[in-house]
């Protein structure tokens, strides 16, 4: 649905839930997760699909005189697209999950997560998660 044809409601509903997202729109996000794993599977496809053994081109020139030359080919530079891609697919999945609320899904050793961020708070910034989770324990969501 483009944007002339949304109503009113889904425009304020949708801004809404970007707002919520900490300004991340989750639909476009969970787009661009779809578009950026199917690149990872065109490229995977093309991975299995090429010979990668080197190959001999010929090549002509104005004199007319034919060159055979060997051309090696290069895998590395469609996994290194592939690799790029998958991480744009991990990123914005991670993003996504985070705008939600959901806590992070790598593992607790990975690139400090599972850290005691209470420690890196400042004082203000204890007290209002503090408040927080007074707040959960009085509705009993914790």
């Amino acid at each position: 649905m483009s944007e002339p044809e949304l109503s009113y409601a889904d425009r304020v509903l949708r801004d809404a839930m970007v707002s919520v997202g900490g300004g991340l729109d989750l639909e476009l996000a969970s787009r661009g997760i779809s578009e950026a794993l199917g690149a990872v599977v065109k490229i995977a496809e093309e991975l299995n699909r090429r010979p990668f053994a080197p190959r001999v081109v010929k090549a002509t020139c104005e004199c007319g005189k034919t060159v055979s030359v060997t051309v090696a080919s290069k895998p590395e530079e469609l996994a290194r697209a592939m690799a790029h891609a998958a991480k744009v697919v991990d990123e914005l999945k991670r993003l996504s999950e985070f705008a939600k609320g959901q806590p992070d899904s790598r593992p607790g050793d990975a690139r400090g997560a599972g850290r005691d961020v209470l420690k890196l708070l400042t004082d203000e910034q204890l007290a209002v998660v503090t408040g927080w989770i007074g707040e959960a324990v009085r509705r009993g969501a914790v």
